[in-house]
C-alpha cells in the first residue's frame, strides 16, 4: 500500500506541472500579446488569426487524441505531445511572417492534442472511481494556476528579453519537463509490480485486481444516449464558461464604462472561484458517489452539476442587469468569483462523467466525443459572440449566454435519472 501511494505521488505531481507547462505554452502567445503589438506591430486581426490557427488544430487534436490513447501508451503519448510542442514554441520565434506563425502554431495545437486524454487514462488507471473527481479537479486547476501565473511571469521575463525571449523560456521548460515525464509517469500500477486497487480493497487496505470485462465497441460508445447528454452538457457550459470569462471584461470596459483595472480584477476574481469550484466540485461529487446506491441508475455527479447550474443562471442575470458605474467593486468580484466557481464546477467534471461510465478499454474515446464537444462550444464563444456584440451590443451576449444557462438546467432536470451507462454492453464481473 506504502509503494502504491509513493508511486501515485509522484505521477500525480509530475502531470501536474507537465500540465501546467502545456497550458502555457499553448497560451504564451496570447499572454504575451501586448508585447507582441508593441515589438511587431500586429492588428487584431493577425493576432486573432494565430490564436484561433491553434484553437482549431487543438480541437482537432484531442478528439483524435483521445481515441488513440485507447490504444496507444499514455506516458508516451503525454510526454511526447509536451517535447513536441515545445520545440515548435522555440521554432515560433525564429520566425517572421504571418503564414510561418500560422502554421507553426497549427502545429503547436496539435501537438498539445496528447495532453489531456493521456491524463485522463492514467488517472483512471491510477485513482479510486470515488476519488476521481477530486483528483482530476485538482489537476484541471494546473491549467488555471498557468492562466494566473503565466501572464505575470512572462512579462517580467518578456520586459528585459522581449516577447520571444519569454516564449522560448516557457519552452526550455517544458522540453526539461517532458524528459522528466517519460521518466517518472507509468500507466497503470501494473507497470511496476503493483495491483490495481479498488473501493472494496482501499477499506481494507487491501489491493487487488479490477475485474472488469467488455464486449462494448466503438460504435457503441457514439451510440450511447447518455454521452450524448453529457457531451451537450459539456458542450454548453464551455461555450458559457468561454463567454464570460473572454468577453465578460470587455462589457464591463465598453458598455458599463469601467476601467481597464477592473476589468482585470474581474478576471483575476473570476480565476479564482474557477480553482476553488473546480476543487470543490471534484470533492462534493466523489462523496456523491461513494454514498450512491448500486441501483441508481443515472449519475450521483448531476444534482451537483445541476445546483452550480442554477446558481450560474442566477449570478449571469444579476451580472447583466444589476451591474453599473455605481455597483460596488466588492459587490461585481463576489458576481464574478461566484460564476467561476459554479461554471468550473462542471466544466472540470464533466469529463471525468464521460470517462468513469464507459468501459475501461474505451474511456478514453468516450472522452474525446465529450471532450470534442467542449471544444466546439469554445470556438463558438469567440467569432459568433463578437459578431453578435457588433451586430447588437455585449449586453445582447449577456442575455443569449443567460438563454444557453437556462437550457442547461432545463437539460439537467430532464436527463437526471438518465441510464448512466455508456456502452450497455459492459459487464462487471462479480
Amino acid at each position: 500500500m506504502a509503494s502504491y501511494m509513493v508511486w501515485r505521488s509522484s505521477i500525480y505531481s509530475t502531470l501536474f506541472v507537465g500540465y501546467f507547462l502545456y497550458y502555457l505554452n499553448r497560451k504564451s502567445f496570447s499572454f504575451l500579446m501586448p508585447y507582441v503589438i508593441e515589438e511587431e506591430g500586429m492588428n487584431k486581426s493577425e493576432l486573432g488569426a494565430i490564436t484561433s490557427s491553434i484553437s482549431l488544430a487543438y480541437t482537432i487534436s484531442k478528439f483524435a487524441s483521445g481515441i488513440l490513447s485507447d490504444k496507444l501508451s499514455a506516458r508516451v503519448m503525454f510526454s511526447t505531445g509536451l517535447m513536441i510542442a515545445s520545440l515548435l514554441v522555440l521554432q515560433f520565434t525564429s520566425f517572421n511572417t504571418m503564414n510561418a506563425f500560422m502554421i507553426i502554431m497549427f502545429l503547436n495545437g496539435l501537438a498539445q492534442g496528447g495532453g489531456w486524454p493521456g491524463c485522463s487514462k492514467i488517472l483512471k488507471k491510477w485513482f479510486l472511481p470515488s476519488e476521481l473527481g477530486l483528483w482530476w479537479s485538482v489537476l484541471s486547476t494546473s491549467a488555471n494556476l498557468a492562466g494566473v501565473l503565466g501572464p505575470i511571469c512572462l512579462a517580467v521575463v518578456a520586459k528585459d528579453y522581449g516577447w520571444r525571449g519569454a516564449m522560448n523560456a516557457g519552452a526550455i521548460l517544458g522540453i526539461v519537463w517532458a524528459v522528466v515525464s517519460f521518466l517518472m509517469i507509468k500507466n497503470s500500477p501494473e507497470d511496476v509490480g503493483l495491483q490495481t486497487l479498488t473501493d472494496k480493497d482501499s477499506q481494507n487496505n487491501k489491493v487487488g485486481p479490477a475485474k472488469v470485462q467488455s464486449s462494448a465497441t466503438t460504435r457503441d460508445i457514439i451510440a450511447s444516449p447518455f454521452l450524448w447528454i453529457v457531451s451537450i452538457l459539456f458542450l454548453l457550459n464551455a461555450h458559457i464558461s468561454y463567454g464570460i470569462m473572454d468577453w465578460g471584461q470587455l462589457f464591463l470596459i465598453q458598455e458599463v464604462g469601467f476601467d481597464n483595472t477592473v476589468g482585470s480584477a474581474f478576471m483575476s476574481s473570476y480565476s479564482i472561484g474557477a480553482i476553488v469550484g473546480s476543487i470543490a466540485s471534484g470533492y462534493v461529487t466523489d462523496k456523491l458517489i461513494a454514498r450512491a446506491s448500486k441501483q441508481s441508475k443515472g449519475s450521483p455527479r448531476f444534482i451537483w452539476f445541476l445546483i452550480m447550474e442554477a446558481v450560474n443562471l442566477l449570478f449571469i442575470h444579476m451580472f447583466r442587469t444589476e451591474v453599473n458605474l455605481e455597483t460596488s467593486q466588492v459587490f461585481l468580484l463576489l458576481i464574478s468569483f461566484v460564476m467561476g466557481v459554479c461554471q468550473y464546477s462542471c466544466f472540470s467534471v464533466y469529463g471525468v462523467v464521460a470517462i468513469e461510465n464507459a468501459p475501461a478499454h474505451l474511456s478514453g474515446t468516450s472522452h474525446a466525443f465529450a471532450g470534442m464537444a467542449c471544444n466546439v462550444g469554445v470556438l463558438l464563444a469567440g467569432f459568433p459572440l463578437t459578431y453578435l456584440a457588433e451586430m447588437y451590443n455585449w449586453g445582447v451576449v449577456l442575455m443569449y449566454l443567460e438563454i444557453m444557462s437556462l437550457a442547461s438546467v432545463f437539460l439537467l432536470i430532464v436527463t437526471r435519472n438518465a441510464d448512466a451507462r455508456i456502452g450497455k454492453s459492459a459487464k462487471k464481473l462479480e
